[in-house]
C-alpha cells in the first residue's frame, strides 16, 4: 500500500490541490482504473481502487473488486501497469 509520508507528500507538492487523481491500470484484471485521494480527517481516502507504492515514484494500482479479492500486490513491475498523476 501508498504509506501516509508519500500521501503527504504528494499533497505538501502540490498545495493548491483538494483532490488528487491517478489513472491506470489494474495490476490484477487489467482494467482501467482511475482513483482519487482527498484529505480527511483522519489521513486521506481513496476512492475508486487502491495504490501501491512499487518504487520511488512509481505507482501501481487495483480495481476495488480485484483488492477486496485480494489487498496485496501480486504481480511483478510491469512497464503497463504503472499510474501516473492525471489532475
Amino acid at each position: 500500500m501508498i504509506s501516509m509520508t508519500t500521501l503527504k507528500n504528494l499533497f505538501s507538492d502540490r498545495p493548491e490541490k483538494s483532490t488528487i487523481t491517478f489513472k491506470g491500470i489494474c495490476s490484477d484484471c487489467g482494467c482501467d482504473v482511475v482513483i482519487e485521494i482527498s484529505p480527511t480527517a483522519r489521513g486521506f481516502g481513496l476512492k475508486g481502487g487502491s495504490l501501491f507504492e512499487h518504487m520511488s515514484s512509481m505507482f501501481l494500482s487495483k480495481c476495488t473488486d480485484c483488492f477486496k479479492a485480494n489487498p496485496t500486490l501480486s504481480v511483478i513491475y510491469k512497464p503497463k501497469y504503472n499510474c501516473t498523476i492525471i489532475r
